[in-house]
């Protein structure tokens, strides 16, 4: 008898704890798949750089599901914000970013 006791006690036990392991799992998901980023491309006209923004926001679209803000930047930019947080700029870095990069960034940062 007190080994069937010992025995029912060990599997509620380990279904608490997996309920409690699978619960905490689908509420950390969810408010993953809750989580909304805004994305703003600044890019800048005369230098001929939209098509290089449109490509970006395509790739974050087909990435994240989102679609990104593409706008007039200052001259010689192209600068991508997430949530009004700039996580690339042409200014800063003298380069374009890849598309895997950028998709990178904001993989590590959100």
């Amino acid at each position: 008898m007190r080994k069937i006791i010992i025995t029912c006690s060990l599997i509620l036990l380990l279904l608490a704890v997996f309920m409690v392991a699978t619960s905490s799992k689908g509420n950390s998901s969810k408010a993953q798949e809750e989580e909304v980023f805004a994305i703003e491309i600044y890019h800048c006209t005369t230098c001929g750089f939209r098509s290089k923004a449109e490509d970006a926001a395509s790739a974050l679209k087909k990435e994240y599901g989102v679609e990104a803000d593409i706008q007039i930047g200052d001259p010689g930019s192209f600068e991508v914000y997430v949530n009004d947080e700039l996580i690339f700029s042409r200014l800063e870095e003298g380069r374009f970013p890849s598309n895997e990069e950028l998709i990178e960034l904001i993989t590590e940062r959100y």
